[in-house]
């Protein structure tokens, strides 16, 4: 490309300048080389103006060097990236086994098949599609790659309830999952505390007969509820519950499990009963609910297609954990305008969670914590101290604690329920009130209007865009898009989830918007301080703040 032909961009330059020259001004040299915008691009000084300017002369030789690991191709820097998806597996005695596996987690549920990389660009629809196949060894390579940040895309399955003549069935949709990176070697690494032989059932949903004694006098909001480490955590409802006042409990149970325990591979299950009491501090009043007594399970072994007895003699829980339970909830309840203008607070208050191994960055495992051990549901939102609360510490040492602060809201008119969320390390939890670290994204707009509006006609690529929040410094964003109402076919898209780094807006890619079909979006903020630009989509640690707002209505 010609100097004469070019429409440039120009730049600046004083270093082409030497230092002297009539009257006092710096003289100039023509043709000088210099620094071009584009790294992929020469530069050669003009004098013309009278002052020393870099004008693009066209492109370097392909082959040049411009980043790390690239090289200029075509007048674009471009790269080659790859990786490969592993999983450690951290068992309970403390070994670490890494295997090249797909990740079942990331952070908002189950992971998808892995289907390409995104790079925004100029072109019509926005965004140039790379396309990556995983090999045996669960490995890609991506080569051509423009240096700068793309997205890793993961299409996930969920089930969803679509619109079959006069009713609704469930149908199969994707939802492609986007996570912002820059490097040319990503951490597809994810840590769990699972076997690598775990068997998963081939349905969810077993039946469990519990013969269970030793219950503090049972309540209708008490819960039995079961953890494992090894095995994964798991969820237990009774078609009939105990009777009230009741210490002990024979019949069946649904036991809702992610993997099956084995006996002979040393799992641990732990069965646990939460009871409710109240407290009232100042005219506070609030519900707390803790576990009161547990079991430790060495022997429980189930196989999948079977019914599985388990006796339980339940024990006092030791209730040697202690947590300051001091809510600054009026504070997170004045955000309610932020999160929608619809919104209201729903539920929100304080609770002690365990996690195997790790609370930290980088070796949390994903979506593994035990919820329950202690929660504090306040009766209303106001800031109150409830004081100094003991929890139960029945769990093995390996298990680490944190704190977790919700504030969930509705909003009716798009039938989601946001929140403000914040999980503590017990070490660094403050002195004073639990106040709001991070605010909702301000100002959500689609296509430059207000998103908490209604809008129509928005077409098939949107762009979402928001201010930052009032409070805090958000470290990353997550943007998800989800329909209302689909047809009643499977296969279809179903919206779309981007994590995305150092910006505040977002263009829909094409393929995912359908006409005719009304969508919301959700905000969130995040702050945190392991999520970097190139953190893995595997990984998370605390403390996290979030905080989300949620869009009205749009339709393309």
């Amino acid at each position: 490309m010609s100097v004469r032909g070019l429409v440039s961009i120009v730049v600046l330059v004083t270093a082409a300048c030497g230092g002297g020259g009539g009257g006092g001004q710096p003289s100039c040299t023509e043709g000088q080389a210099c620094t071009a915008p584009s790294a992929c691009h020469a530069g050669t000084t003009s004098c013309a103006s009278g002052t020393a300017v870099c004008v693009d002369a066209g492109n370097l030789p392909d082959g040049t060097s411009c980043i790390s690991n690239g090289s200029c191709q075509a007048g674009t820097c471009k790269r080659t990236v790859s990786g490969t998806f592993r999983t450690t597996f951290w068992t309970d005695d403390g070994t670490k086994t890494t295997l090249n596996r797909m990740p079942t987690t990331v952070l908002d549920g189950t992971t998808g098949a892995p289907a390409a990389l995104l790079v925004a660009d100029s072109s019509p629809p926005g965004y140039t599609k790379f396309p990556l196949t995983v090999d045996a060894s669960q490995g890609f390579t991506v080569p051509g790659v423009p240096a700068g940040p793309y997205f890793l895309e993961l299409d996930k399955t969920e089930f969803f309830a679509a619109s079959c003549g006069a009713g609704f069935s469930v149908v199969e949709v994707t939802v492609p999952q986007l996570f912002q990176q820059s490097t040319s070697t990503p951490d597809l690494e994810a840590v769990t505390a699972a076997r690598s032989d775990l068997v998963v059932p081939a349905s969810p949903l077993l039946q469990l007969t519990l013969d269970v004694t030793g219950m503090d006098p049972w309540t209708s909001s008490d819960q039995i509820r079961m953890a494992s480490s090894q095995a994964l955590p798991s969820f237990l409802s009774f078609p009939t519950a105990p009777a009230d006042g009741a210490t002990s409990f024979s019949g069946n149970a649904d036991w809702i499990a992610e993997g099956l325990p084995d006996a002979s591979k040393n799992d641990v299950v732990f069965v646990y009963q939460r009871a409710a009491s109240s407290v009232n501090v100042g005219g506070n009043a609030a519900t707390v609910r803790r576990g009161t007594k547990f079991k430790r399970l060495t022997d429980l072994t189930v196989v999948d297609g079977t019914t599985t007895t388990a006796t339980v003699a339940l024990e006092a829980a030791p209730q040697t954990g202690s947590v300051r339970a001091n809510l600054a909830s009026a504070q997170f309840a004045a955000l309610a305008s932020e999160v929608n203008p619809e919104a209201v607070l729903l539920g929100f208050g304080l609770s002690v969670q365990a996690v195997p191994h790790s609370s930290s960055y980088p070796d949390m495992p994903l979506n593994e914590q035990v919820g329950g051990l202690l929660t504090l549901g306040p009766s209303a939102p106001v800031n109150a101290d409830y004081g100094t609360l003991a929890y139960p510490q029945f769990l093995d040492p390996l298990w680490k604690e944190f704190v977790s602060v919700v504030y969930n809201f509705d909003v009716a008119s798009v039938k989601v329920n946001p929140f403000l969320l914040s999980n503590i390390p017990l070490s660094a939890l403050p002195a004073g009130p639990m106040a709001p670290v991070v605010s909702p994204p301000k100002s959500p707009r689609v296509n430059g209007s207000n998103a908490f509006v209604k809008q129509f006609g928005v077409g098939l690529q949107p762009t979402i865009s928001w201010s930052p929040p009032t409070i805090g410094n958000p470290t990353s964003y997550i943007v998800e898009i989800k329909a209302f109402a689909l047809p009643c076919a499977s296969g279809q898209v179903a919206g779309v989830s981007a994590v995305i780094h150092g910006a505040t807006s977002f263009k829909v890619p094409p393929g995912i918007l359908m006409p005719n079909i009304g969508y919301r979006a959700t905000i969130s903020a995040r702050q945190a301080p392991w999520d970097t630009p190139d953190t893995g989509p595997f990984r998370t640690g605390t403390p996290l703040h979030s905080a989300q707002c949620v869009t009205a209505q749009f339709v393309p």
